[in-house]
């Protein structure tokens, strides 16, 4: 099996990249994520890698990229520049996270220059890590598992969980499930991280290359839009939901929040998120008409007219 493979190819110098080691995690995505990225690529003539083998030889496996496959989109920027010269801004995104077809661009939002890093604000406007942690911690504990903590990481504020961990950078942690920058800087950083992370550092990945970039580069934050969190969506606006609702009010659910964010990521292993494996979600339930037209009419510019009182009969 080939390392790489462009399923989209692309002559604007933009592409995604993500990480699909293992035939499980190929068959899910291909079933659920990539019809959506196939039209938004398309609409928006950006290139897509996939990531189908370990990069690196069996037998240099150390811990902890012998546990955990995603590791190695710390070294897929150096391959695919090797193999793909013509992208310079590559975007690297999580197998679990879903384009809106009818989305904003995300290369078209960034800062796109050499020593930037585009990363997306981890949190919806209006609220915080932590009361987004406790509800969801609140929810598990209720509806899911009857001795989840309350008192966990989940729970924790940003400034509680560097503190704990012993890292020191002054943003907020985001969620690197979607990170985009320029071709070299992602090379450079990558490697770079790849031969510094030691055993105490596994599964820490996300705060690491918080720490990393947030002391190394300029950072443009990108809206959370871009990668809304079906986690805080679900605590927000569905927690309804937690309560074993049918698929179909689920899917419901789903492409109700993909119809106003860019980018909605299944980050996790929780049965939250299993819902994932529903899709695709490119709206082919009933409400298909209105989402596409709803794109359209948002972009018209109307004369508007008095009608005087319209009644419902």
């Amino acid at each position: 099996m080939s390392i790489i493979k462009e399923l989209i190819p692309s002559s604007s110098g933009y592409a995604f990249f993500v990480i699909l080691i293992g035939k499980s995690y190929q068959d899910n995505f291909f079933k659920v994520a990539y019809p959506n990225y196939k039209l938004y690529c398309e609409k928006n003539d950006i290139g897509f890698i996939a990531i189908l083998d370990y990069i690196i030889k069996e037998d240099e496996f150390v811990h902890p990229y012998n546990i955990d496959p995603g590791y190695q989109r710390l070294l897929a920027p150096t391959i695919i520049k090797d193999s793909f010269p013509n992208y310079t801004f590559l975007c690297d995104v999580d197998a679990d996270c879903i384009p809106n077809p009818m989305g904003e661009c995300i290369f078209k939002n960034s800062r796109l220059e050499q020593g930037t890093i585009n990363i997306v604000s981890p949190t919806p406007v209006g609220f915080s890590r932590q009361q987004l942690g406790k509800r969801i911690s609140l929810l598990r504990k209720l509806f899911l598992k009857s001795d989840f903590p309350l008192d966990s990481l989940m729970s924790a504020s940003d400034e509680d969980e560097k503190k704990l961990l012993k890292f020191d950078f002054d943003g907020p942690i985001a969620t690197i499930g979607t990170c985009l920058g320029y071709v070299d800087d992602l090379v450079d950083s990558g490697n770079f991280l790849y031969k510094s992370i030691k055993n105490n550092f596994a599964g820490y990945l996300q705060i690491y290359r918080n720490d990393f970039y947030q002391k190394n580069f300029s950072v443009n934050w990108l809206p959370y839009e871009f990668q809304a969190i079906w986690n805080f969506e679900l605590a927000v606006h569905y927690p309804f939901l937690y309560m074993k609702q049918s698929e179909s009010f689920t899917r419901l659910c789903i492409e109700s929040v993909l119809s106003r964010v860019h980018m909605l990521h299944f980050a996790g292993s929780w049965s939250e998120n299993n819902v994932f494996n529903e899709g695709p979600f490119t709206y082919k339930s009933s409400l298909k008409g209105y989402f596409h037209k709803l794109d359209v009419y948002q972009k018209e510019i109307l004369e508007i007219k008095s009608y005087g009182k319209i009644r419902s009969k």
